[in-house]
């Protein structure tokens, strides 16, 4: 796990990033769409969810996913945590994220 990974940790529960891992274990995790602004995966699970990872020119982050969790919750989901784990084993995280600029995504919608 980079130190990226592990910094965007502490933002997800120990439930949340086991069951999260097993989307990335299980290869549930598919890329649709990489840029240097995001990231669009689908996340098989009970059913797909689509999830957006959208990166800043500040070095900041948030998220989007289609979930109940997610959207109802306003919080940081397993769906969410599979796709960074997934990123991050591809280092994707190292080419969009600086460790020194991660805050809690604002999540405004």
């Amino acid at each position: 796990m980079s130190a990226i990974l592990n910094e965007l940790k502490k933002y997800f529960s120990t439930t949340v990033i086991r069951r999260g891992k097993n989307y990335l274990t299980n290869e549930l995790v598919v890329f649709k769409k990489i840029a240097p602004e995001f990231i669009h995966a689908t996340v098989s699970g009970t059913k797909d969810y689509e999830v957006i990872l959208m990166f800043y020119d500040d070095k900041s982050f948030d998220f989007k996913c289609t979930c109940t969790e997610s959207k109802n919750k306003n919080t940081f989901c397993k769906h969410v945590w599979g796709v960074l784990l997934q990123a991050d084993s591809e280092q994707l995280l190292l080419k969009e994220l600086s460790l020194i600029h991660i805050s809690e995504p604002t999540r405004p919608y």
